[in-house]
């Protein structure tokens, strides 16, 4: 069988969304979720900054801690929630 461009592009088209529909709801939700992660973090390092400064209205060193574990954790969660649900033609083992 003489593989094109074409049927190369149309295989890896129905690849792409066969099964995968649910998948690209979870990843939008992901990815909204790491936008808030990032936003999160850098709100973070701001708190750390104003801190070491002596800036008023900071958060205690012991509640950043907290919320950076409570972010951490998050961020694994994300990760691996994202690497289960990669599309097949994705993954280097397919």
């Amino acid at each position: 069988m003489k593989c094109t461009a074409r049927t190369i592009e149309q295989n890896l088209h129905k690849a792409l969304f066969r099964h995968n529909a649910l998948c690209l709801v979870f990843i939008a939700i992901i990815s909204a979720a790491s936008v808030a992660a990032n936003l999160v973090l850098s709100w973070i390092l701001q708190q750390v900054v104003d801190l070491a400064t002596g800036a008023g209205n900071t958060l205690s060193l012991y509640e950043l801690c907290v919320v950076s574990i409570l972010l951490l954790t998050g961020c694994a969660v994300l990760t691996i929630c994202s690497s289960k649900l990669k599309p097949k033609f994705i993954n280097s083992e397919a």
